[in-house]
């Protein structure tokens, strides 16, 4: 009987489940099952399917995708990964015991990065807010986002959402109550909303710092961390491509992110009436013109 196990390879963003197979045999299919909210043409997912095909692993020859996981609502996740399982193909939702591998993205590090570099690019800046996922942020990562902005003299307004529909409600909560920027936390569901975030952040005339580096270049003001497409082609394709060699998941170390990128859209700041500092400039690994 083929061993199948739930590997939950990418987090944040996107949440990624394949499987693990035996190794390559000629004339087997491989099937693969993820659970992601963006559509299966993003450039993400094509730097990933590119890996798998440099290696031997080709859709529609050897590697079938499973298409029900795709454009999916954070609500949606759960329903489909249970389809999946009554599909034969993972072996258990509740107990997938040591078969678990993937990446870790830094996700409460980073938040607090991004409330830094956010407090910089706001010159005098005296009230910043954070919108926070209250299905995924914990109370004590909160407390320290608060903390640290006191000690530079900010006053941090948190502002939690559980649902699409409440973000452009806590938006306005966060312009309303005085604040200058926008921290958008780390979050499936806010990433997942990131455009509706873009825009609504822009027509209140508040600045935000994103989650992902590809956030600004998508009309975000910033964004810091490392870059998704990076990391589906150098790190989640090779994870992958391990596991469907037949590589235990236990045998596969978790792996952090090691390169960071800060992208500031200079054309979204003009918009919103902003100056950035030349030395926040300079620290820039891309500035948008």
């Amino acid at each position: 009987m083929d061993r199948r196990h739930l590997i939950a390879l990418v987090g944040g963003a996107t949440l990624a489940w394949p499987l693990e197979l035996p190794a390559q045999q000629p004339g087997r299919t491989y099937r693969l099952g993820a659970l992601f909210n963006n559509a299966r043409e993003t450039p993400n997912y094509v730097g990933l399917m590119d890996e798998l095909r440099r290696h031997g692993f080709v859709e529609g020859q050897n590697l079938t995708d499973d298409p029900r996981g795709y454009e999916l609502r954070n609500d949606q996740f759960p329903q489909v990964a249970m389809d999946m399982v009554g599909s034969g193909l993972v072996s258990s939702m509740a107990h997938p015991g040591g078969n678990t591998t993937g990446i870790s993205l830094l996700a409460t590090e980073l938040d607090g990065k991004r409330q830094e570099l956010l407090i910089r690019l706001i010159p005098d800046v005296r009230h910043i807010a954070a919108l926070a996922d209250a299905n995924t942020a914990a109370p004590k990562q909160l407390q320290a986002l608060q903390d640290a902005a006191r000690a530079r003299g900010v006053e941090l307004s948190i502002q939690q959402i559980a649902r699409q529909e409440e973000i452009i409600g806590a938006i306005d909560a966060a312009k309303t109550a005085g604040a200058a920027a926008l921290n958008v936390l780390a979050s499936a569901l806010l990433f997942a909303q990131r455009q509706l975030i873009i825009v609504r952040t822009t027509a209140v005339g508040l600045p935000a710092m994103y989650q992902w580096p590809e956030s600004a270049e998508e009309g975000g003001l910033a964004g810091y961390g490392p870059r998704l497409l990076q990391l589906n082609r150098d790190v989640v394709s090779r994870q992958l491509i391990k596991l469907l060699q037949g590589v235990k998941p236990t045998d596969i170390p978790i792996e952090q992110p090691t390169k960071f990128e800060l992208v500031i859209n200079l054309n979204t700041a003009k918009v919103l009436g902003l100056t950035i500092p030349e030395q926040m400039l300079d620290r820039a690994d891309k500035v948008i013109e």
